[in-house]
């Protein structure tokens, strides 16, 4: 019973993550934006692209679905705030459809 109630929380928790993350339906113009070295700002999953992937994993991180390593930590954190939360997988949205220039 505790894990079903525990499963429903996280789902609800997310949805609820998810929901004020958007901030407005806008066209996409860049669904990804690809970069050449190690150790990118926003390109949590490392696979040298700043995409939805990074900014889905930080929420997964968020509702504890997924562990970090150090490295992960540093280039999810795009605020610089030294936290990583909510507000770093929005900036790598903003950051996609191009509200904002770069991030940290």
């Amino acid at each position: 019973m505790a894990k079903q109630s525990i499963k429903k929380f996280t789902a609800i928790l997310l949805a609820v993550i998810l929901a004020f993350s958007v901030f407005t339906l806008v066209p996409i113009t860049a669904s990804a934006v690809t970069v050449s070295s190690d150790n990118i700002m926003g390109d949590v999953d490392g696979d040298g692209v700043i995409s939805i992937a990074d900014a889905t994993t930080i929420q997964k991180y968020v509702t504890f679905m997924v562990d970090l390593d150090y490295e992960q930590l540093a280039v999810a954190d795009t605020n610089g705030d030294r936290n990583v939360d909510i507000r770093d997988a929005t900036q790598i949205q903003r950051y996609l459809v191009q509200f904002i220039p770069s991030l940290g």
